[in-house]
């Protein structure tokens, strides 16, 4: 993925491409958001191991690699996280303590300029006023969220679909007509909620709902009672990254998710009971 985007930096003199979309897409069009999840997930499991100088090389390229990605969620939850659990685990990367300052501070350059990117194009209290956005409108990842806020906000209004929900065909059809309704560029017309417990809400309404926050309840509760923290961590992080992204309504998301979670949840039965069998 790294080499690809040398390869484009090469052709285009463009820093861009070894950050966010552009570098996950180097390969089989990996969402940005969707692939840090792997990479933290990664670094907790490597920082809960038994160590050795492969670890220590790998941590240290994937902790700089997950801000090359720039989620802001994951890269946030996942540091306090970090400074809340793993502050311990840390201690083996003194050996190459030089190497990861350095490679997170060429990796934090992007980060910055998109908070400050961010920061600048989210006139949140216009997007919810606004009613004729047009084509050059500029929009920034928070903007986008906050305009379907606003439109979920409003169908709800019109439709009053919270027990029920539109049906998850039905729901695009709603969002591509509320949409046209702002004077949306073509490019933003139909997008999805980008936040999991809405889209639920939207497509099968609070049962939906209901359903995915015991999923995550009782992962918490068997994670705090098991004192398993790589499942807590996971967890936590799912719950947040679900405000921002729908991942469970997408191949990659839910299939990691439902196979990483089964794994925590049956993994260590299965494993008693073939060490009972061998006895």
């Amino acid at each position: 993925m790294l080499l690809k985007a040398i390869i484009n930096y090469f052709q285009t003199k463009d820093y861009h491409v070894f950050f966010y979309h552009n570098l996950s897409n180097t390969i089989s069009d990996l969402h940005a958001i969707y692939f840090s999840i792997f990479v933290s997930f990664s670094i907790f499991l490597l920082l809960l191991k038994d160590k050795n100088k492969l670890d220590l090389v790998v941590t240290i390229f994937l902790i700089p690699f997950l801000f090359l990605l720039s989620s802001k969620t994951v890269i946030v939850i996942s540091f306090i996280l970090w400074i809340s659990f793993f502050k311990k685990n840390f201690l083996f990367l003194k050996k190459g303590f030089i190497a990861v300052i350095t490679l997170l501070l060429l990796s934090s350059v992007f980060f910055k300029e998109r908070i400050f990117k961010e920061i600048n194009n989210s006139n949140l209290i216009e997007i919810f006023q606004k009613e004729n956005f047009g084509w050059q409108y500029k929009w920034s990842g928070i903007g986008i969220r906050t305009l379907q806020i606003r439109t979920f906000y409003e169908l709800l209004n019109e439709d009053d679909f919270m027990l029920h929900g539109y049906g998850y065909n039905a729901v695009r059809e709603k969002i591509i007509k509320k949409h046209k309704s702002y004077k949306l560029y073509s490019g933003m017309v139909g997008i999805d909620f980008h936040n999991q417990y809405l889209q639920l809400i939207a497509e099968v309404g609070l049962l939906g709902l209901f359903i995915i926050l015991m999923i995550f309840m009782l992962s918490i509760k068997k994670a705090v009672t098991e004192r398993d923290l790589l499942f807590f961590s996971f967890s936590v992080l799912l719950i947040f990254v679900c405000i921002t992204e729908i991942y469970l309504a997408r191949q990659r998301g839910l299939v990691f998710f439902v196979t990483t979670t089964l794994l925590f949840v049956y993994g260590k039965k299965i494993q008693h009971k073939i060490i009972k069998y061998n006895k």
